[in-house]
């Protein structure tokens, strides 16, 4: 008898009418509440979104004691337009429930509202928040609905029919209003006790201030907020004082074929300017590098602030606000970052934790230079549900999808803060745009200027009057130690760059020295063997030329690991250090076809070889980068040297290019540390190339207009003399 070993396949649209059905087990709720509800502060704002969802105008978000239980309880009272039995049962009940998407907008008195939720999930925030949930709703004109969800009951259970939600009949006055509905949630998972900790409170106070979109004139929606405590008080919730007062301040509109519309104010309380204008960013597309098409239309604001102490001890006294430096600085960090709001309603941040989503603090590399963070701007923008279709957030909340349309949306909002921080910085220099020597700083404080204005004034002066200099020269103090602070700052910084350019130099040179000498050991014996294959010959000579690029890497950092030898006791072959340079850049160079002439003949300078290739490498790394960004036609590089008379002991060298130049304004500018064009530049390349010049004796400048209508740059350089010097 043979076996049968055919194996049963499944029939695929045969004729058996047997269905099965999806069932889900009560426990998807844990997953709803806990995982697409990421924090309790998250839980609260979903349910007061719920709240003007339903087209409240006023929201209550209360910790209380309940007089029932004795225990704390969190309400959540709003005058909105209530709901229905039917209402609860057939969408309040439904998990996921479309209904939202089917009708996106809620009408109440003749006014229509664009609601904010559309997933149908938001209201598990409760189950995260406390173990019983108890509604109480009224709509127009209609009865009250009161019902008791017990949450651990429904995760315990085995299924949906097993347990129900408790429906009460008997009146209720919780509601004083014609309509509206209360949330009271009942044994709290977490501890709210302000003694345990405040932090958790303050934030959600923090987050509850700017959840509906804040300065909107057409708001309809207030919130009140008792914390928890006894002595706690309602209050409404609002920005702080110090958000009136922005010294910097830029607002508008960017349209969906790419102009922006801006107003930008200055005020500190004694000067103030305003500037109005419009920009085609279509127009600037190579310095955008982003598509305005990708995400629709949007409104902005963003506010910045200088947050040393002494500016806001300024801006305190000016206008009155009637907080010390540390509060405004706290005021300021609790509050500040870029909220992005969708018709009138906070998207996110949501939490803390995803405040910096544009990722500003990583372009502030130091508090050198003009850029902002999320530690000094606050920002407001304002998308619509219609126009930016392609910018959705994520189930939990936190954060938008990351595609396309959000990429290319970010990079428009920071192109909109760096022209923010563009007009602060001209407004924070002093006209003439040079940055003053180290020693006129000191002379500022050392002037007996002050002694010999006194000494001139006539017997009787009022005492108004010595008061009136006294605080000159100390307005004039005040800034020259600001002023040194922040050099010192800066030169802190390559100092620190020095530590690690020493630690480089030493692990490099170690490491290179025995791969050299086990190069040489091969070389030796392959010498002895002419059946060593040319693949392995080939493959020797690439691993000795990257020992020598990182020796070249390692030279480079020389002048900041060591500052010991004097200037000018080594020489260097000027061409030769620019064709390494320029060959460091090979790669680049090529692919972009850019052409790079260099100067004929050979001039050996007395400049250490580690501090020439800085210099140059500065500045054709510049140049390469302004040529691609700028899509030049036919880039352009051209590196001269002229010699001067035999007596003469220096030779110039000239650097052009032909890319867009320098900006206007900035031409002595880009020498200070910290002031860069480029997005993820530190502002440093130009100041140390600059410094290592000066010690040589000459000075790096900027020629106006460029020789090949771009940027050049001019500088001297010693000659080394016949007897080695």
């Amino acid at each position: 008898m043979t076996q049968d070993t055919r194996v049963a396949t499944p029939n695929i649209g045969g004729s058996s009418n047997d269905k099965l059905s999806l069932k889900v087990h009560p426990r998807v709720l844990q997953a709803l509440g806990w995982n697409l509800v990421t924090s309790d502060v998250i839980a609260i704002l979903e349910l007061v979104k719920n709240s003007y969802d339903a087209f409240a105008t006023s929201v209550d978000v209360k910790f209380s004691i309940d007089p029932r239980s004795g225990r704390p309880i969190l309400e959540i009272i709003d005058n909105g337009i209530g709901m229905t039995l039917d209402v609860i049962r057939d969408v309040w009940c439904v998990i996921g429930t479309p209904f939202r998407l089917d009708n996106p907008f809620v009408y109440k008195g003749g006014k229509k509202r664009r609601v904010s939720g559309e997933k149908g999930l938001g209201r598990f925030a409760a189950m995260r928040l406390g173990k019983q949930l108890e509604i109480i709703t009224k709509p127009v004109d209609e009865g009250y609905c009161h019902i008791l969800v017990k949450w651990d009951e429904l995760l315990s259970s085995k299924n949906w029919e097993s347990v129900g939600i408790e429906v009460i009949d008997s009146p209720h006055d919780f509601i004083r209003t014609s309509s509206g509905t209360t949330l009271r949630i009942h044994d709290l998972r977490e501890n709210w006790d302000p003694y345990a900790d405040k932090s958790k409170i303050d934030e959600l106070e923090a987050q509850l201030s700017r959840l509906v979109l804040p300065y909107n004139k057409s708001n309809d929606f207030t919130l009140i907020f008792t914390p928890p405590g006894t002595n706690s008080g309602s209050k409404e919730v609002l920005p702080p004082d110090i958000f009136n007062y922005p010294p910097y301040l830029i607002e508008g509109d960017f349209d969906e074929s790419g102009k922006i519309k801006f107003r930008y104010c200055y005020n500190n309380g004694i000067n103030s300017t305003e500037q109005s204008g419009e920009i085609d960013t279509k127009d600037e597309y190579n310095k955008c590098d982003f598509d305005c098409t990708m995400f629709g239309s949007y409104k902005f604001e963003f506010r910045a602030w200088d947050t040393n102490p002494d500016d806001l001890i300024e801006l305190n006294r000016r206008f009155n606000i009637n907080r010390n430096a540390t509060e405004l600085q706290k005021d300021i960090l609790s509050f500040s970052g870029v909220y992005l709001y969708r018709d009138n309603i906070l998207v996110l941040p949501k939490s803390s934790r995803k405040k910096d989503w544009l990722e500003l603090s990583p372009r502030r590399v130091s508090r050198i230079g003009n850029r902002l963070d999320d530690k000094n701007l606050v920002g407001y923008v304002e998308i619509s549900a219609d126009h930016n279709q392609k910018l959705v957030d994520t189930s939990d909340r936190e954060r938008l999808v990351e595609n396309p349309a959000y990429d290319h949306f970010r990079k428009s909002l920071i192109y909109i803060i760096k022209k923010l921080e563009g007009f602060r910085e001209k407004v924070r220099e002093e006209p003439g745009h040079s940055e003053p020597p180290m020693k006129n700083l000191f002379a500022d404080m050392l002037s007996s200027e002050l002694v010999e204005k006194y000494e001139k004034l006539p017997e009787g002066t009022p005492k108004g009057d010595y008061l009136r200099l006294a605080r000159e020269d100390q307005n004039k103090r005040v800034k020259a130690v600001g002023e040194i602070e922040k050099r010192f700052y800066y030169y802190s910084r390559l100092a620190s760059i020095g530590i690690i350019a020493v630690f480089l130099q030493h692990e490099v040179g170690n490491h290179t020295v025995s791969i050299e000498s086990f190069i040489n050991h091969l070389k030796e014996l392959f010498s002895k063997d002419k059946k060593v294959p040319d693949i392995t010959l080939k493959r020797l000579d690439l691993v000795e030329k990257s020992v020598r690029t990182l020796k070249r890497l390692a030279n480079k950092f020389a002048p900041l690991a060591n500052r010991a030898f004097k200037s000018g006791k080594r020489s260097s072959g000027l061409v030769e250090i620019v064709r390494d340079c320029v060959q460091i850049n090979e790669k680049t160079v090529n692919k972009f076809g850019i052409n790079i002439i260099l100067p004929k003949g050979e001039y050996i300078v007395a400049v250490d070889p580690g501090e020439l290739t800085t210099i140059f490498l500065n500045l054709i790394d510049n140049a390469v980068y302004w040529l691609i960004d700028n899509k030049t036609n036919s880039p352009k590089i051209v590196i001269e040297v002229k010699t001067h008379s035999p007596t003469n002991y220096s030779l110039t060298v000239l650097v052009h290019d032909n890319g867009p130049g320098i900006e206007e304004g900035q031409q002595e500018r880009i020498f200070w540390p910290g002031v860069t064009s480029k997005p993820e530049g530190i502002g440093m390349g130009l100041t140390v190339t600059s410094e290592l010049v000066s010690q040589y004796g000459g000075k790096m400048y900027l020629i106006q207009p460029g020789d090949l209508g771009g940027a050049s740059f001019g500088f001297d350089l010693p000659i080394r003399r016949d007897n080695g010097n």
